[in-house]
């Protein structure tokens, strides 16, 4: 199985969309969202000062999915509460 991509998310159902948001919003990887980019379970959360600017983080990867979410369902963090 692959990654799925920000667009094949989005056209998911509306459920399923909201529970990869709080799986993501947790630092946890969807199984919704296929295999889990190399590294997910070592990588750092955020980008600190000492580290390389090459180096990925989960920031980097989860951030296209959840701004396609909050673009698409701008109410989803009363959703999550």
């Amino acid at each position: 199985m692959s990654t799925v991509t920000v667009k094949e998310m989005m056209a998911m159902p509306k459920e399923k969309i909201v529970s990869i948001y709080k799986e993501l919003n947790q630092w946890k990887w969807s199984d919704l969202l296929g295999d889990a980019p190399e590294g997910w379970d070592e990588m750092p959360k955020y980008k600190k000062p000492h580290m390389s600017e090459d180096v990925i983080t989960k920031a980097d990867i989860i951030r296209p999915y959840a701004s396609a979410i909050k673009m698409k369902y701008h109410e989803i963090s009363f959703w999550i509460d």
